[in-house]
């Protein structure tokens, strides 16, 4: 492999480095000076990083792909951002929040993976549903026709996945899910490679590694995660730390709590096992008893929609993959995500991802379906009326500085959006006569 075959790739998105950034590119280029550097950056940002950005090209994106997470995470998934590096044959994707402890990026290219992340830690959700721990896409080294390959596919790979929105949100699961699926040709990282490659939050594996003078290729998110661990190690190469601001340590340990604390009450960690070997009989008897235990109206639904959603996502997946029996029963996992609708209020990611997937879930072939899509719809409904009243209210109030034209506009335009959302709601058979409708359409309609 020559210095020519990969290309590091640094994202920015503002005009100044924080302290901690600033040590994150001198570390870059001090340890991976002799490889080409691009940053990527908006169109219309001006910077000027003097010495630290000298030797380090730009490639510009529109700017709108940098306006949130989820736009970063669609640009990431732009077969066009990886085409702009075509010339190369891999990208190792280095965000400023990454610290290099040595030059292993040829050692790691030869393995010829075409993907390989810091592992994740076992209580994510969303990771635990596609069955994959590799990897974060922070610090990761991509072989850019292989990706170019998947995302050529990546119709036929998203069709009927229940995981979809979950791509939008974090792209690099979309890179790792491919790398589970059998009928796709991508090869993600073992775990083990992978910890030789990135630590990003399972820093209590490698302490004692650690102790004894065992480094990774590099580490993720430390300016931020378990501060207490990593700053020590990296001011041991010359760097003098910036203030410590926590960390996630305390946000971590939470999580853990929360989620070992709810398995006291109802554990659906065997669960994922059973469904996986098919064992649809410990499956039954499980939900007959759980859901007899615990009514709609128990607090043990609060906080649960996220795991019963993933279960219910894993389940479908695994049937329309045909690594689960076509009869594996998925009624119970969707009565149970029913009370958690009912229980608690859910994260707004979950009521979005929920929205997305309500033309997967319209074709379950169980009751229950119904209840749940009348529920995601009144949420969104909800929402809506909420939001365009306030819309209306400002137009009243501005309607003596507004030209009456110019008002009726706005407020035609405010209704065909309400017509829109209604005619949804008739495409899932919601009655004009239910009490959604009661509650929310005169307003909507009558706008």
């Amino acid at each position: 492999m020559t210095d020519k075959s990969v290309v590091i790739v640094i994202p920015i998105y503002k005009d100044k480095l924080s302290p901690t950034e600033v040590i994150a590119l001198k570390q870059l280029n001090k340890i991976l000076g002799k490889y080409p550097r691009v940053f990527v950056a908006p169109q219309s940002l001006v910077f000027d990083f003097g010495s630290l950005g000298e030797g380090i090209g730009v490639e510009r994106f529109e700017d709108h792909w940098f306006q949130s997470v989820t736009s970063y995470s669609c640009l990431m998934m732009q077969k066009d951002f990886y085409a702009r590096f075509s010339a190369y044959e891999y990208m190792l994707l280095y965000q400023l929040d990454v610290f290099v402890f040595s030059d292993r990026l040829k050692e790691f290219c030869d393995m010829r993976f075409d993907y390989i992340g810091a592992p994740i830690g076992r209580f994510a959700p969303f990771w635990h549903a596609i069955g994959a721990r590799v990897g974060n896409g922070g610090f990761s080294l991509r072989r850019i026709p292989s990706v170019i390959r998947v995302l050529d596919d990546i119709d036929r790979i998203i069709a009927d996945t229940p995981f979809v929105h979950t791509f939008i949100l974090a792209e690099d699961i979309f890179f790792a899910y491919c790398g589970v699926r059998d009928d796709i040709e991508f090869k993600v990282a073992d775990i083990d490679t992978a910890f030789g490659f990135s630590v990003q939050e399972n820093t209590r594996h490698i302490f004692k590694k650690i102790q004894r003078g065992w480094r990774p290729f590099g580490c993720h998110g430390w300016s931020r995660i378990e501060q207490d661990f990593w700053w020590p190690v990296i001011e041991e190469h010359g760097y003098t730390m910036p203030g410590k601001t926590g960390g996630l340590p305390v946000y971590t340990h939470a999580l853990c709590h929360n989620y070992l604390s709810g398995r006291r009450v109802i554990d659906l960690q065997p669960v994922w096992g059973w469904l996986q070997r098919g064992e649809s009989l410990r499956l039954t008897e499980f939900w007959n008893e759980v859901l007899s235990k615990f009514p709609e109206s128990h607090d043990v639904w609060d906080g649960r929609l996220e795991e019963l959603t993933l279960l219910w996502c894993a389940a479908l997946e695994g049937v329309l993959r045909g690594r689960f029996p076509k009869d594996t029963d998925r009624e119970p996992i969707l009565e149970a995500v029913r009370r958690a609708m009912l229980k608690g209020e859910a994260k707004k990611y979950l009521w979005e991802m929920w929205d997305t997937m309500l033309p997967i879930l319209g074709r379950e072939p169980y009751p229950v379906k119904d209840a749940i899509i009348k529920l995601v719809l009144e949420k969104k409904l909800e929402k809506f009326v909420m939001l365009e009243q306030e819309k209306i209210d400002k137009l009243l109030r501005e309607k003596g500085q507004m030209p009456e034209r110019q008002y009726n506009i706005e407020r035609q335009v405010r209704m065909q959006a309400g017509q829109k959302l209604f005619e949804k709601a008739i495409e899932w058979n919601i009655s004009t006569e239910n009490e959604l409708w009661k509650k929310y359409g005169s307003e909507v309609i009558n706008l």
